[in-house]
């Protein structure tokens, strides 16, 4: 027989469970449509739950944002990797390859978008998973730089300065910006591949080549 003390501890288990897939999933939806501006107690109000629950589960907005966000940045860290690879064979197709996939996801979840132009935004996994793809992505260039696919004035900078374009489009009106990011990303891609007269010099705000 069961006595009445001993019986809680496995539901009180399955709903700390549902509660915190409740509050992951309120954060993913969320973070996906308004950023990191979300606070926990949003959340907790979006999941149905209390605040002193998603307090106990999350000390931070941060660290909420980083469990959301990993599943993405791991997505993000591998396509990097298999574009980098790419671009030994076929450096054009990889950069163009990239800067869609990027902006794609930029354009489906703005907490995403903002940390990828923030790179002091969000826990340090994340930044630390940024900073590697960063480091690809300058390969990347390279690769299209040395099979001269690129103006030969292209600098990384440029690509951070498209997303942070992309940004400015999502704060803007974030539904128009479905419609007006693939005339943007287009208009970027012929100028770093046309011939045109030398650029201005890179803004010492952008290059983080030497970070």
């Amino acid at each position: 027989m069961t006595t009445g003390g001993s019986s809680p501890s496995k539901p009180l288990r399955a709903d700390a469970e549902r509660n915190r897939s409740a509050i992951l999933a309120a954060a993913a939806r969320l973070l996906a449509k308004n950023g990191l501006s979300v606070s926990l107690d949003d959340v907790a109000a979006e999941a149905g739950v209390g605040s002193a629950t998603i307090y106990r589960r999350f000390s931070s907005r941060d660290e909420l944002a980083s469990d959301v966000l990993g599943q993405q940045m791991a997505e993000y860290v591998a396509r990097t990797e298999a574009e980098l690879a790419r671009s030994q064979d076929d450096p054009w197709g990889a950069l163009t390859s990239y800067t869609h996939f990027v902006v794609e996801r930029q354009i489906a979840d703005r907490a995403f978008a903002e940390v990828l132009s923030s790179p002091g935004l969000g826990t340090a996994a994340l930044r630390e998973d940024l900073d590697r793809t960063y480091r690809d992505l300058q390969a990347i260039v390279q690769n299209a730089l040395d099979a001269k696919v690129v103006r030969p004035d292209m600098h990384c900078s440029d690509l951070l300065m498209l997303f942070r374009a992309v940004n400015g489009l999502i704060a803007a009106d974030a539904e128009t910006a479905t419609a007006a990011w693939p005339r943007l990303v287009a208009t970027f891609l012929a100028a770093w591949r046309s011939d045109g007269p030398p650029l201005p010099p890179v803004s010492a705000v952008w290059d983080r080549t030497e970070a």
